[in-house]
């Protein structure tokens, strides 16, 4: 469950537009009103792979969006799976693209190889889970996830530039350690 303190840091990052929109969504559709009759509603669907190196005919999976569900729970269910099992329903989060967290840590990275000073960090930074931009990696929400997971954070955190700062203080403190 969401703490209030949880709640309140959300809500101010709205409002400093740090976050841009709620962790995830609730959809409370029931298997008789779910687009494949009978189906409980999933977070993915298939849709063709239109990369130029794949293959005829093949399909990927993506994160399906508030406007694939036809009954929505409320705004507060939808800040994560516990909130939203309280209405029965499936919690889906909201795809995050992570390229800041990746240029961030990228930098990290770059800086600490010029200065030569702190190897520890550098190790723990270069440990993390690379993603490729230029092959689109920073929008896939799995890997993603994994990223975030490392610094200790929810898969779904919706807000990278904390994660990059909290990242960034723990240099300070690496100093002291080393």
């Amino acid at each position: 469950m969401q703490t209030i303190g949880q709640v309140c840091s959300y809500a101010r990052g709205l409002e400093l537009q740090t976050v841009d929109a709620i962790p995830g969504f609730c959809c409370l559709d029931a298997p008789y009103e779910a687009d494949d009759w009978g189906e409980t509603f999933t977070c993915q669907k298939y849709v063709p792979n239109e990369r130029i190196d794949a293959l005829p005919g093949s399909v990927i999976a993506v994160q399906k969006g508030i406007s694939d569900c036809n009954n929505l729970g409320p705004v507060t269910a939808g800040f994560n799976e516990a909130a939203c099992d309280v209405f029965y329903g499936k919690w889906c989060p909201t795809p995050r693209d992570c390229t800041e967290l990746v240029l961030c840590i990228q930098d990290e990275i770059e800086e600490i190889e010029r200065d030569d000073s702190r190897p520890a960090f550098l190790q723990y930074l270069k440990d993390a889970p690379e993603l490729n931009l230029e092959d689109g990696e920073s929008t896939d929400p799995t890997k993603c996830g994994d990223l975030r997971e490392y610094f200790e954070y929810d898969r779904d955190y919706a807000d990278d530039g904390r994660i990059c700062e909290e990242v960034k203080d723990l240099k300070v403190c690496s100093m002291c350690l080393e």
